[in-house]
């Protein structure tokens, strides 16, 4: 295949781009816009790590008869078993799968420190911050482990200009997932390591983790801790990793046992279940999987053709569907050299209002190429303006490097 970089072609990394689209965004901090990191952490970073905890309480929020309820307290344990949290002086206890999440505000100041600075864009300096206050000795355990994989989230957010910065992510991840065995959020953690190393490019290896998850649930049963969204997320990633590393034929295989597993657990489950939605919205996601299989085999007409039917037969309540769509359509009229047709698509699709900013940021990626190849009026500067908004708004999706490498070519 064509580097990506000559831009003449869609290339099997551009092709793998549109795939990524269809992965969940793991909504952490890191994805929001990243500004400059000049100033070091010592110049932003006020306090002791020592200093007293911050007297505002933690918060539980669980799932009760279908509802939201927040419950305030000191959070003393946050294990695979469940969370258990002193409420006005006595303990209580929630079981793992109740608990939609855990807000820690009994902190060290760098922990409230750290949160600022991501607010504030400051990616790389909030995860040196988080990692101080996952050593300060003041702190509980949970909010220590909570700090170590804040710093993680953080550095998803940094890649545009830290370029190990998803490696260190992986890493620190996997070091949390060995360390903290008993967490409730190692889960969530083997799935940000598999993210960041999807991220990093190191898509084989991102595949294998993300299977690995996927083990824990057989059916509708998982192991203790993991629920069911996450395994079956980790199910789409691995399918989507093995695409990005070029091997069709295990996304193809990946994508069936996701849809066949998903089915069975989708049919079993209540109308009222509070998991429906999100599983159903992961086989959406999947469900268009033939064509992205086409895509990466080189068939890029009978591509286009699938995607097209899929956009016009898109129901109108289910509009990430269309839009998935429709990016497919982009990516194959790339690669089947009808750039213009392909430039209109991108635009569209990158112009419509969803919330996956892998979406959103591939499509940006596909209108700049495009737009360079066509050799558009003022071509050069548009496509610098789109892949600079990918550096400043999509530094955690799988895009980054693409756009890295396209601004280091202009």
């Amino acid at each position: 295949m064509i580097c990506r970089a000559s831009m003449r072609t869609v290339p099997q990394a551009s092709i793998l781009l549109a795939a990524s689209a269809l992965a969940l965004v793991l909504p952490v901090g890191a994805s929001a816009a990243v500004t400059a990191m000049s100033a070091p952490v010592s110049a932003v970073v006020s306090g002791s790590k020592l200093a007293p905890i911050a007297q505002r309480q933690d918060q539980v929020v669980v799932l009760q008869r279908g509802s939201a309820v927040p419950y305030s307290g000191v959070v003393l344990e946050n294990t695979l078993a469940g969370v258990l949290m002193e409420v006005r002086g006595k303990d209580k206890r929630f079981k793992a799968e109740e608990v939609l999440r855990v807000e820690f505000h009994q902190v060290p100041p760098l922990y409230n420190e750290a949160r600022g600075l991501l607010r504030a864009g400051l990616a790389a300096q909030a995860a040196t911050a988080f990692l101080s206050a996952a050593d300060d000795s003041d702190a509980s355990d949970a909010v220590r482990a909570s700090a170590q994989l804040r710093a993680v989230e953080s550095l998803l957010g940094a890649g545009a200009q830290d370029d190990q910065a998803f490696d260190r992510a992986a890493d620190l991840a996997a070091t949390f997932a060995a360390s903290q065995a008993d967490n409730r959020e190692v889960p969530h953690a083997r799935l940000l390591e598999a993210r960041a190393l999807r991220l990093a490019g190191r898509s084989g290896d991102a595949a294998a983790k993300y299977a690995a998850v996927f083990g824990e649930a057989d059916g509708d049963q998982t192991t203790d801790g993991y629920g069911l969204v996450v395994c079956y997320e980790a199910g789409l990633g691995a399918a989507l990793s093995h695409l990005d590393a070029g091997d069709a034929d295990a996304a193809r295989q990946a994508f069936n046992k996701l849809d066949a597993d998903l089915t069975g657990v989708l049919a079993g489950l209540d109308d009222d279940d509070p998991r429906a939605g999100r599983l159903s919205a992961i086989g959406d996601r999947a469900s268009l999987s033939e064509g992205w299989v086409l895509l990466a085999g080189d068939k890029a007409t009978q591509a286009k053709s699938y995607f097209q039917n899929q956009l016009d037969a898109a129901p109108d309540d289910k509009p990430i569907l269309a839009s998935l769509a429709r990016l497919g359509v982009a990516l194959s009229a790339q690669a089947a050299g009808q750039q213009r047709d392909a430039q209109l698509a991108f635009a569209e699709t990158s112009a419509t209002a969803v919330p996956d900013d892998d979406l959103v940021a591939s499509a940006m990626l596909g209108l700049a190429e495009t737009t360079l190849e066509l050799g558009d009026p003022n071509a050069r500067s548009t496509a610098r303006a789109l892949l600079e908004e990918i550096l400043s708004r999509y530094a955690a999706t799988p895009s980054l490097r693409s756009a890295n490498q396209a601004l280091a070519n202009l």
